[in-house]
């Protein structure tokens, strides 16, 4: 890697969306980054596979293999991947939290 801040931090696969009370079957891809400016790890992605119920906005929780987390609901896409993204700790393995002296 050239730049000390790119990791290739994320997951892909099977996913459950809790949203309103239900829970729904979804295929996840989820990455990380760290945002300087905010001095924080923000994770970001799409859910395939998710009913149309959840809107701009939604807030639900993604449970992976790995663990959960709660996000926002930003945008459905043109092929209806809903798109999320959240500051809370992520549903998946992140080297660059596992690295922080803090922990």
């Amino acid at each position: 890697m050239s730049d000390p801040h790119e990791h290739d931090d994320g997951y892909t696969g099977p996913a459950q969306v809790l949203v309103g009370g239900a829970a729904h079957d979804a295929r996840a891809v989820l990455g990380a980054r760290f945002e300087p400016v905010a001095g924080r790890v923000v994770w970001y992605g799409r859910l395939e596979g998710v009913p149309e119920l959840l809107g701009a906005r939604a807030e639900v929780r993604v449970r992976t293999p790995h663990g959960e987390g709660d996000a926002t609901i930003t945008e459905q896409d043109l092929w209806g991947h809903w798109h999320l993204r959240s500051e809370s700790a992520p549903p998946f393995a992140v080297e660059i939290l596992e690295e922080s002296p803090s922990r």
